[in-house]
């Protein structure tokens, strides 16, 4: 028996400006929710608890597209209007042209080392401490690696490892959370357990690791990554030399701007963006395990995409 199910709902607009003046201008917005099956196999007996957030979740998608004619010469023109011969040729027709994309970042789990729970191992011990959405990429002067959530937040310790540590009596408080490991466990529990504390004040715990047996508070794809978006343009221009015979030449920009688009180690490519040519690479999302004992807590590793030109002269007889 299949007992996988999935869920879209969406909104979509879009805006489309039919040639005017030389303008031609499209723009298409998309509002969506994707849900699914993560396959994550928490609990056989009880599918609903792999119910969530599907990787393929983008909650704000905008693309444009337009054109435009410059006026730069014939009877619309600004600079060359009276122009005739060669100079009238090579100043009519250029067109501009551009595509851009803007969405949302990649749903984000937070993670930690494997548990009886699969998928579900972490506990948001105070939720006022963490917002999902308050995530934005820095980037020191000239540095090829960034963060996402600056310097707040710091490894330390699972207190559940040093149940004689005072600093962390308050993360037991609440009835919520079960008490500590025996007291026979803590050398062993401490050898890989981490957990994640506010930078300025590491008594007060964020994220710790969920009871063994226990599910986590804290589902999957709970939290964004980093929006991206770019902007590649074009321009073109047709001359004719007479009947029949002409030549079109064209640049193309891609990513004019230069954009950086962060991008964590992609296991996939060998811990790198997989960087296929200037359009095509895979991206993945900051370093969201609380048990990393390589890189801080929202650690970009990698700036994707570069600015490319390319130019093409083509003779049409």
């Amino acid at each position: 028996m299949n007992r996988d199910r999935s869920n879209y709902h969406s909104l979509q607009a879009q805006v489309t400006l039919r040639p005017t003046h030389g303008l031609n201008f499209q723009a298409t917005y998309t509002w969506s929710r994707s849900l699914g099956d993560r396959g994550t196999g928490t609990d056989a007996l009880d599918p609903s608890l792999d119910y969530g957030i599907s990787d393929q979740h983008r909650l704000h998608t905008l693309t444009t597209y337009g054109t435009y004619n410059l006026p730069l010469g014939g009877p619309n023109g600004y600079l060359f209007r009276n122009s005739s011969g060669w100079v009238k040729r090579m100043a009519e027709g250029w067109q501009l042209s551009w595509v851009s994309s803007m969405s949302a970042g990649l749903p984000m789990s937070i993670t930690s080392l494997a548990t009886m729970q699969a998928g579900s191992g972490i506990d948001l011990v105070d939720p006022s401490l963490f917002n999902s959405k308050d995530g934005h990429v820095t980037w020191a002067n000239g540095a090829r690696a960034g963060y996402y959530y600056g310097s707040k937040y710091a490894f330390v310790n699972d207190p559940q490892c040093d149940p004689a540590n005072g600093s962390v009596a308050a993360a037991y408080s609440q009835p919520s959370f079960p008490s500590p490991v025996a007291v026979n466990l803590p050398s062993l529990c401490g050898q890989g357990l981490r957990a994640l504390a506010l930078a300025d004040d590491t008594s007060q715990i964020v994220f710790q690791h969920a009871t063994p047996g226990v599910k986590g508070n804290l589902d999957p794809n709970t939290s964004t990554g980093p929006g991206r978006w770019s902007m590649d343009m074009a321009i073109s221009k047709d001359i004719t030399i007479k009947e029949g015979k002409s030549i079109n030449f064209r640049m193309d920009i891609n990513n004019i701007f230069n954009h950086a688009t962060p991008s964590g180690a992609d296991a996939m490519s060998g811990g790198s963006p997989g960087s296929y040519d200037q359009r095509t690479y895979r991206i993945s999302n900051p370093t969201s395990d609380i048990n990393s004992f390589s890189s801080p807590f929202g650690y970009i590793a990698y700036k994707a995409g570069h600015r490319v030109f390319s130019a093409k002269l083509r003779f049409t007889f």
